[in-house]
């Protein structure tokens, strides 16, 4: 898609606007489900976060032969969301989507 030595800057700045895009169609819930996958907490509290939360990114290869892309993670002992890192914001947004939807989140609903 991108080629030159730009290309993970653009393939960023791409992947920013999608991601964009994305949050005007969707909202401020999806964000809240992405807090409560990261944290356990479905609201920020009013004391805020100890520890602070964080992101980690995740290099390497699927887990398996079979699992086609590597799946988003969370720590929420420590408030560690942990993301893989992909060619593609659509390759990005379907990991996330599965992890998020393949989550209960402490027995919430």
């Amino acid at each position: 898609m991108f080629e030159g030595r730009d290309s993970k800057l653009n393939l960023a700045l791409h992947s920013r606007a999608k991601f964009n895009l994305t949050y005007d169609q969707e909202g401020p819930p999806k964000l809240g489900t992405i807090l409560a996958f990261a944290t356990g907490a479905s609201v920020i509290p009013p004391v805020g976060f100890s520890p602070q939360p964080s992101i980690d990114f995740l290099h390497g290869h699927p887990s398996s032969p079979k699992q086609r892309l590597p799946i988003a993670m969370a720590n929420t002992c420590i408030n560690c969301l942990k993301l893989p890192l992909l060619e593609t914001y659509d390759d990005f947004k379907e990991c996330m989507d599965f992890a998020l939807g393949n989550t209960q989140g402490f027995g919430r609903e």
